[in-house]
């Protein structure tokens, strides 16, 4: 809660969103914490959902750590298009033991399977 308004580059099973460190920064405006999950909101209508979250902790550089989680979804409209259902893409990571099957729906569409023994599944780096 105290880096709402912060930017953040957001990792998920060790792939930085946007492909490397500062390209595609997110600003953090809101956040959601439920019984099963919690919802990250960012500047305009990115989001991060994660999973049955487990092992969250603040780094020594104060990020955020979620060391595991059972899946991460992140979503957003496509930059310069009209904000409607057919420009929303979402990327979602669901954790196999030590794999990851990532999926793209909408705009982008691709699957493919990741390998993953670590321990921060999901990073938000300030």
């Amino acid at each position: 809660m105290e880096n709402l308004g912060s930017s953040v580059d957001v990792v998920i099973g060790g792939e930085i969103f946007g492909g490397r460190l500062g390209e595609m920064r997110q600003t953090i405006k809101e956040l959601e914490l439920e019984s099963e999950k919690f919802l990250i909101k960012f500047g305009t209508t990115e989001r991060l959902s994660v999973y049955k979250p487990e092992k969250v902790k603040v780094g020594k550089q104060n990020q955020l750590i979620v060391g595991d989680a059972s899946k991460a979804i992140f979503g957003w409209h496509h930059h310069g298009l009209q904000q409607s259902t057919e420009t929303w893409s979402e990327i979602a990571y669901v954790k196999q033991k030590k794999r990851i099957q990532v999926t793209w729906t909408g705009v982008i569409s691709d699957k493919r399977i990741i390998d993953y023994s670590g321990d921060r599944f999901v990073e938000l780096l300030l």
